[in-house]
């Protein structure tokens, strides 16, 4: 809603601070996992049991940088 008095909806300011706290949720996640040993992530992931130790090790080097990306989308809007 255009309000002329300048109020704003307390849905579009909650809506808002959920794109803003999630984007910042992802994009620190992303970034952290690129700052740490992929192996650390890999080894994560292979506990998991359902993917090989080779298919964790690709996935530990994609996940991060989607993890960033899609973060840093969301807080751009």
């Amino acid at each position: 809603m255009n309000d002329p008095a300048g109020t704003y909806d307390s849905k579009k300011i909650a809506g808002f601070a959920a794109r803003l706290l999630l984007g910042a949720v992802f994009t620190y996640s992303g970034a952290e996992k690129l700052l740490s040993p992929r192996e650390e992530f890999a080894a994560v992931i292979a506990g998991y049991g359902v993917f090989s130790p080779g298919e964790s090790m690709s996935l530990a080097g994609l996940i991060p940088w989607a993890e960033l990306f899609l973060g840093l989308f969301v807080l751009a809007g």
